[in-house]
């Protein structure tokens, strides 16, 4: 389908169905800004942030998603490993026996 504008060009227009409506275009939120809102925009997008500033691997899981999962799954599984004595140790001994396991561990290892 043709369409013609006022400017005295003509557009084509493609139909829904056709092959080249299924591709689609990027096209920047830029684009439709104005200068002065870019300059806004990029300004507050170069402020530093306390991601700048963190160690390699820390910056890795902060900024890639794949990295990100993989470090939670590894930190819920040390946490667990973790506690697993302690969950066992509740089957073994009462809830006020392993309150004064822990009293007693923190007040022996202040002295």
């Amino acid at each position: 389908m043709v369409v013609e504008s006022g400017t005295g060009t003509t557009n084509t227009v493609t139909s829904p169905t056709s092959e080249s409506s299924s591709m689609h275009h990027y096209v920047p939120l830029s684009h439709y800004m104005s200068p002065s809102s870019r300059r806004i925009v990029q300004r507050c997008l170069s402020i530093p942030t306390a991601a700048d500033d963190l160690p390699q691997m820390l910056n890795v899981l902060a900024t890639a998603g794949k990295h990100s999962f993989l470090g939670l799954l590894v930190g819920y599984i040390a946490f667990c490993a973790l506690w697993l004595p302690f969950w066992a140790l509740t089957f073994l001994i009462t809830e006020w026996g392993l309150y004064a396991l822990f009293v007693g561990t923190v007040f022996f290892v202040g002295r």
